[in-house]
């Protein structure tokens, strides 16, 4: 069972996360908390207040460094997270452009992003729930739920993936929080198993997932299987 976000670090540098900002109270705060965390490091225009025109902005907006050679953008997680819009339908509901964007995200990541030649359409697609998160429209991040018999005794969660351009703001999180929510309104409060990339291994332990298994190797890639009980 490929599950591979491909998060990299769980928590990426502040001032490499390139995110969506949307309107919130808290921006100000959050601009205070960045601006001091990096003031040994950068020198902040005086200016920054009255550029971003907190009171009437529209967003994304630049923070706008001395050297003027970077432009970060920082997002407000919280804000993001209720902005996606989450849908679960069994296979047969998916109209033709949702089944697209599920198979080419799949594909980008993958096969694409961690060059892995393998079939990822494996005739399972058809009997699973699949869960889609997306963001102004955009698929982000999508699951499959995996009805007890198919991959393992236990439901499953399967094919966990998500855009490459839009990690670091908690949607790989929000994702599987979600999955387990619809998993257990499927099919009740059992055990959940999962095959999942090793290196996403302390990912999945912070959803509640432990290891049951070996480390064994799935298309040239270290997984283990992993157990959510209830």
């Amino acid at each position: 069972m490929r599950n591979g976000l491909n998060l990299g670090p769980v928590e990426m540098p502040e001032w490499k996360m390139m995110q969506q900002v949307s309107k919130s109270k808290d921006l100000e705060l959050l601009l205070q908390h960045v601006c001091t965390k990096w003031a040994n490091t950068f020198k902040i225009f005086n200016r920054i207040g009255k550029d971003s025109r907190l009171d009437n902005c529209f967003f994304p907006k630049l923070i706008l460094f001395r050297s003027r050679c970077f432009h970060c953008i920082f997002a407000n997680q919280t804000s993001a997270m209720n902005e996606i819009i989450w849908s679960l339908k069994p296979f047969h509901e998916l109209g033709p452009h949702e089944l697209y964007d599920i198979l080419r995200l799949r594909s980008e990541v993958f096969v694409v992003e961690q060059q892995c030649i393998f079939l990822d359409m494996d005739n399972k697609d058809q009997v699973c729930h699949h869960l889609q998160g997306r963001l102004n429209d955009e698929l982000i991040v999508s699951v499959r739920i995996v009805p007890p018999g198919i991959a393992y005794d236990e439901p499953s969660i399967g094919r966990v993936v998500g855009s490459p351009r839009h990690r670091g703001i908690g949607a790989g999180k929000a994702l599987m929080k979600k999955a387990i929510e619809e998993t257990i309104r499927l099919y009740g409060e059992v055990p959940i198993k999962i095959g999942a990339q090793l290196y996403l291994k302390k990912f999945y332990e912070e959803q509640g997932f432990v290891q049951c298994s070996e480390t064994y190797m799935e298309d040239d890639i270290p997984h283990i299987k992993m157990l959510r009980n209830t």
